[in-house]
């Protein structure tokens, strides 16, 4: 390439603590600054994420209440702009800006895929829920390069539109911890006798909170034993009033958002996951990575192909709910669990997925690895 740097605008909603966002804000924080320069569009500039953002990050904020009332500005300063790249994540943030995409023909654009299709119909009215298999068939074809996080994300967006196998592109969400899980920590929890439990994700549906905590009242571990379920969302007070009526307020806490899970994921015997449907789980990497190990439900996606490259005690994956708190009884009865020490493969490291995403930039084999095919015809980095 020449000397002059390629011009790349990460386009997010907001900073709130989803998932999605960090992905692109950890992409956007570690992307090498002698090849790239990088600005960061947001929608609102509302949110805990904020904080993380490196300052050379250039930040424009559109200031707008939804991504469709901010398609005139986004036109704007994407003209103004003039990036190489453009690259987004999430469905309806995909959709906004690949409906911009026949106006900029010298620039690339890179959508990512962070959910599966399921979790995104559930929150959509019927007639949504049309215009969105629509928008997906329609849109998303026009991508240079459609990203999923996980072999299932993909195959399922497969199911909705046609994409070439030369636009499709695994990269598995990268973990980031920062050096706030010490052994201080997990000392600490070693010296009480209560099995700690955790879980943390935005308190949605998707999620699973709710048949968790009936499945428990149902048939409750016997031995000392407690959850504490990091993150906010629209289901909080259903959660609330249905610890309360089970008469599980000693043992379930809900402690909202936290801008530091990893003292809590490093201080648990296990991260509990009983999602009804997952991309590729952050939470898994980031617990496994405390060294935490994971009793998760099949349902969740692609936690099946993390447990692939992990070391077989690292996740239990139960196949009914009914079997995921049998499973919490085993382990409560096994006693104080023994962080393993699980430094995860390096496909799953922020160094490796950046590399990844650099290359897709540069159209040329990353350097942690040569992109191959798998055997489903997508290209995994």
């Amino acid at each position: 390439m020449s000397n002059s740097k390629q011009k790349i605008i990460f386009v997010l909603p907001d900073f709130h603590g989803g998932g999605a966002q960090r992905v692109l804000i950890h992409y956007a924080n570690t992307i090498n600054t002698d090849h790239f320069d990088v600005t960061i569009m947001v929608i609102k500039n509302d949110g805990a994420l904020s904080n993380t953002i490196k300052r050379h990050i250039n930040i424009i904020n559109l200031n707008k209440n939804s991504a469709t009332a901010a398609i005139p500005s986004l036109f704007k300063h994407l003209k103004k702009q003039k990036p190489n790249a453009v690259i987004t994540t999430m469905a309806y943030m995909n959709f906004t800006i690949l409906l911009l995409k026949p106006f900029f023909p010298h620039a690339a654009f890179i959508i990512r895929e962070a959910n599966m299709t399921q979790a995104v119909f559930k929150e959509l009215s019927a007639t949504k829920t049309v215009l969105f298999k629509a928008l997906y068939r329609i849109l998303y074809p026009w991508a240079n390069t459609v990203i999923a996080p996980a072999d299932i994300v993909m195959d399922d967006i497969l199911n909705r539109t046609t994409i070439p196998i030369s636009r499709q592109k695994i990269i598995y969400n990268p973990v980031h911890i920062p050096t706030t899980h010490t052994k201080e920590n997990i000392t600490k929890n070693k010296k009480t006798k209560r099995i700690e439990f955790v879980s943390a994700g935005r308190l949605h549906w998707q999620k699973g909170y709710d048949r968790l905590i009936e499945e428990i009242a149902s048939n409750p571990p016997q031995l000392n034993w407690n959850l504490t379920i990091l993150g906010e969302g629209p289901e909080r007070e259903n959660l609330e009033k249905q610890i309360k009526n089970l008469n599980l307020e000693n043992n379930i806490k809900l402690i909202g958002f936290q801008n530091n899970p990893y003292t809590y994921l490093s201080q648990a015997d296990y991260l509990l996951l009983p999602s009804r449907t997952e991309g590729l789980p952050n939470v898994v990497l980031e617990s496994l990575s405390c060294g935490t190990p994971v009793i998760a439900i099949k349902e969740a996606g692609g936690v099946n192909e993390i447990a692939q490259h992990c070391h077989p005690q690292a996740i239990s994956i139960t196949h009914t709910i009914k079997d995921f708190v049998s499973e919490m009884h085993q382990a409560c009865a096994r006693g104080k669990a023994h962080n393993i020490d699980t430094s995860l493969p390096e496909i799953f490291s922020l160094n490796y997925a950046t590399q990844s995403l650099e290359a897709l930039l540069f159209n040329e084999p990353t350097k942690a690895g040569h992109a191959k095919k798998t055997t489903n015809g997508k290209n995994k980095a």
